[in-house]
């Protein structure tokens, strides 16, 4: 009966110290298994971060060459005269007759500003807006 009582004794701290043990170990498995399923979803916010930022960053470089497309050059000859080419062939499109543009040399504050005079004949099409319905009468 001694023994018998001794071996389940032994039975039972063997029995609790496995569960411990693989109670510990488990916890520690979870922890790592949890520590690397929070850092996957931390590199992929990261990278759909940097997507995003790279996609900003091609639209601006498109909207960056548009721009440049779009402008003057730097060098302020050039730009007046292709301003001025701009300007003339707008005013031929819109139906002017003889459409002169003229250079004005101009300083403001020690800046030398593009001035350009323009003439030309002919008769603009006008828009007209249609009055709202609750305009007040003219008076």
């Amino acid at each position: 009966m001694k023994g018998s009582r001794e071996r389940l004794f032994g039975l039972i701290v063997v029995t609790v110290a496995v569960f411990l043990a693989g109670f510990f170990l488990y916890s520690w498995v979870a922890g790592q298994f949890d520590r690397a399923v929070k850092e996957i979803a931390r590199l992929k916010n990261d990278i759909q971060k940097f997507e995003r930022t790279s996609a900003l960053g091609r639209t601006a470089s498109r909207k960056i060459a548009q721009f440049e497309e779009r402008s003057l050059p730097a060098n302020p000859e050039v730009a007046r005269t292709r301003y001025q080419t701009w300007l003339v062939n707008e005013m031929e499109l819109a139906g002017l007759i003889e459409p002169d543009v003229r250079q004005i040399d101009r300083k403001a504050r020690g800046v030398a500003r593009l001035g350009l005079e323009h003439y030309g004949f002919g008769r603009l099409r006008r828009r007209r807006r249609k009055r709202c319905a609750r305009a007040l009468p003219w008076w």
